[in-house]
């Protein structure tokens, strides 16, 4: 089981951007850990927000996602190495790329297990990901809110996989580097509006008086207030993958 970004691909690249310098920074880490002659697999590559910045760097990416909308919106920038795809089941030979990309995918999926499975199959080289941190900020307390009003009406919001920031908790990355940080303002009505509209994929299952109950504590919360704070940082995380098919041999057995 996925979740599909279908519904969302229209609006997916203005909700979850990030300021062109910051963006640059990421890229920039991202060339470093794919360089060299090679051929990368972006799992989940979605709008080709991270895939097509890396192409024009002149990397060689393949990207496969199960939303045929967002891959749309990714060929619509230029790239043509992508296909609709499930991760469990990945159309590849064996160890055919060099490194592997993977940026908030494995919390979309239920058996994340075998998506690493597959990863370490079809990759000779590293698994690479950039991660946001648990900063707190204004948006993140807004989160949080939202979050704690669902429970109170007997509905808590989880991801279905883990997060490729907790990911390290299992298996030790060879690399952890925070590429980027920066704290911004962003209008608090156009944040309000993406959780009126379901914007966040954890939001999908969320019955809808629970939803707009929920809404309607950061209507509250937000009257009177035009702009919120977002702090943000990021860390490219690199694993070896030896360790993820060791870790996935450990748990399989």
């Amino acid at each position: 089981m996925a979740r599909s970004f279908d519904g969302v691909a229209d609006r997916f690249d203005e909700t979850r951007s990030h300021p062109p310098e910051q963006m640059e920074r990421m890229v920039s880490a991202l060339v470093e850990a794919l360089s060299g002659d090679s051929m990368a697999l972006e799992v989940g590559v979605g709008t080709g927000r991270f895939a097509a910045p890396l192409s024009r760097k002149g990397l060689d990416i393949v990207g496969i996602d199960l939303s045929r909308g967002m891959l749309e919106r990714a060929r619509s920038k230029g790239l043509d190495g992508i296909l609709q795809a499930d991760a469990h089941a990945m159309p590849f030979r064996d160890g055919v790329f060099d490194h592997a990309l993977s940026v908030h995918v494995l919390h979309l999926v239920r058996d994340w297990m075998r998506v690493l499975e597959e990863v370490g199959r079809v990759t000779r080289g590293n698994l690479v990901s950039l991660a946001s941190g648990r900063t707190a900020s204004q948006t993140h307390e807004l989160r949080e809110t939202y979050e704690k009003a669902c429970a109170e009406e007997g509905f808590e919001i989880c991801d279905l996989g883990i997060r490729e920031r907790d990911l390290v908790e299992v298996v030790s990355p060879c690399e952890t580097r925070v590429v980027s940080e920066y704290c911004i303002a962003v209008s608090a009505e156009d944040l309000l509006e993406e959780y009126r509209s379901r914007c966040f994929s954890d939001q999908w299952g969320v019955p809808d008086e629970v939803h707009e109950g929920a809404v309607r504590v950061l209507e509250e919360r937000l009257a009177g207030i035009e702009e919120l704070e977002r702090r943000e940082s990021i860390t490219m995380l690199v694993w070896s993958m030896d360790s993820i098919r060791d870790f996935v041999a450990s748990r399989r057995t």
